[in-house]
């Protein structure tokens, strides 16, 4: 494992603990379990293309408790995923694959 990989390692967080503190704006690293899967698509006034995930993990779900009064209603996070290349688009194959996070910004 190289030195990059495991500063990765040691910088992951769970969902829960970024909607926690809504102040770290930094790049997150985390894993998450699909639920929701658009095709791509792209919108009128843009020129990339866009996938929306829709993803939970043990601490953001329907059960979790969240501290961060800005989010009413947290059942799971939605991804939207940019690229401007069709072919670029993740393939997600099915709901319930995991998918790792790396280096995402959140905003609420």
């Amino acid at each position: 494992m190289t030195k990059a990989q495991l500063r990765e390692l040691q910088k992951e967080t769970t969902l829960g603990a970024i909607a926690n503190d809504a102040t770290k704006r930094d790049k997150h690293y985390s894993w998450g379990v699909i639920i929701d899967v658009s095709e791509p698509f792209r919108y009128e006034n843009k020129d990339e293309f866009v996938v929306k995930l829709k993803i939970v993990d043990p601490t953001f779900n329907c059960k979790a408790y969240i501290e961060n009064e800005e989010i009413k209603f947290h059942k799971f996070v939605t991804l939207h995923i940019y690229t401007g290349f069709i072919n670029k688009c993740p393939k997600i194959k099915n709901v319930g694959d995991i998918i790792r996070l790396r280096r995402f910004n959140v905003s609420f």
